[in-house]
Formats: C-alpha cells, sequence, structure tokens
C-alpha cells in the first residue's frame, strides 16, 4: 500500500480511491497538533515550538490561540511550485487507461519510461508530454532543494 501520496483523488482525477490517505491527511492538517502547540519530551520541561523552522523554504508560519485546531500546511513559494509541477504530473498519469489509483511517483516513472532488460529504469520516455512534466517538476525540486541545502547544516541535521 502505498501511503505517500500528496494529493486528493479528486485533485488528479484518480479512478478510484486510495487505499491510505495518511499523506493527504497529514498536509491538510488532520492527524496532527496545530503549530502553535507544546512539545514535551520525555523528563524535559515543554517547550513551545521553534518559530524559525516554521518559516521559510518549505513551509510559512501560521498563527493561532487555539492549539487544540489542526492547522494545513501552508507550503512555501518553491515548495508550492513543487506541489503544483507533482500535481500535473499525477493529473497526467491519471488520464492515462491503465493508471494505477495508488501509484507512487516511481510508478509512475515506470509507467512512462519502463525498463531495460537489466531491470533498471530507462532513463526517459518516449512520451514527450511525461518527458516535458517530468522535467518541470524536476526543475522545481531542484530550486526547492537549493533552497533547503544551506540549511541542513545550520539546524544541525548533518554536522
Amino acid at each position: 500500500m502505498n501511503h505517500w501520496i500528496p494529493f486528493p483523488e479528486s485533485e488528479v482525477d484518480a479512478k478510484d480511491a486510495y487505499k491510505s490517505h495518511f499523506m493527504v491527511d497529514f498536509l491538510s492538517g488532520r492527524g496532527r497538533p496545530a503549530r502553535d502547540s507544546i512539545t514535551i519530551s520525555a523528563g524535559e520541561p515543554p517547550t513551545p515550538p521553534d518559530s524559525s523552522l516554521l518559516q521559510g523554504d518549505l513551509f510559512v508560519a501560521e498563527t493561532s490561540s487555539n492549539s487544540s485546531t489542526f492547522q494545513p500546511f501552508t507550503f512555501s513559494i518553491a515548495a508550492s511550485r513543487v506541489m503544483d509541477a507533482g500535481r500535473v504530473l499525477w493529473r497526467y498519469y491519471h488520464a492515462q487507461p491503465s493508471a494505477l489509483p495508488d501509484a507512487s511517483f516511481y510508478d509512475i516513472r515506470a509507467h512512462f519510461q519502463g525498463f531495460k532488460p537489466n531491470g533498471h529504469m530507462n532513463p526517459d520516455s518516449s512520451d514527450a508530454e511525461y518527458t516535458r512534466l517530468i522535467r518541470d517538476l524536476r526543475e522545481a525540486m531542484k530550486a526547492l532543494a537549493s533552497k533547503i541545502a544551506p540549511k541542513v547544516r545550520e539546524h544541525g541535521f548533518l554536522r
């Protein structure tokens, strides 16, 4: 089961319902606490979230005085471009007669690119529209990555 589909069926014209709505629910704010709720770690006093981590390259911080509500993510401009390009690609895939409702990004690429005799995925596709859409998505992902990369060390993910 693919749990990592970020778009609701209605946004991509999926022919059938997904088996999992985990990612759609997560991004829409269902199933996670509001951003202004406190974080409690075992053995440590409660601390408010670091608002600097909520702003910038991936998400735009939201303010709310009610910590019992759930809030959807508000993506930055660069992250929105990735989501928009991905949505168009998913929609194109779901327009194909043999589209699977629970297709992952890998499944979509495999559908259009196929495989070599040795089992490795082909690097490109003969479908011109897919080629344009995957190029647009990769360009948006590269632009987002260039904004995120400098902050990986700054925020302590790598030392």
